[in-house]
């Protein structure tokens, strides 16, 4: 192979290695914040609304701690919840459903 060739190749390899490693540092810069929002959405969509309407999650205004003591006492009863999707609830209900929350995020 040429020199040309070899740089050329070496070049792409670095655009994607730096492209994995800004995907994996996302949710760091802000970026991810989004795709987390979203995903904690989709699990209260998934598992809490199950039993709940979204107006009860909706009207809530709990801290992380307040948050934990409710989402474990709903898997203790029987929510089926991962434990990957506990995080993802709990961090999302913290982040939107606190006392110092804005505006409520859209229905689940």
């Amino acid at each position: 192979m040429s020199r040309l060739c070899l740089a050329g190749i070496r070049l792409a390899a670095l655009a994607v290695l730096g492209l994995i490693v800004f995907n994996a540092h996302a949710d760091e810069t802000g970026r991810g914040a989004a795709s987390t929002a979203q995903q904690g959405l989709a699990v209260v969509t998934a598992r809490c609304t199950l039993c709940h309407s979204d107006d009860l999650v909706r009207q809530q205004r709990l801290d992380r701690a307040a948050w934990t003591r409710v989402v474990d006492k709903m898997i203790k009863w029987g929510a089926p919840v991962s434990p990957e999707e506990r995080e993802l609830l709990l961090r999302y209900l913290a982040a939107s459903y606190s006392p110092t929350a804005d505006d409520p995020p859209p229905r689940p």
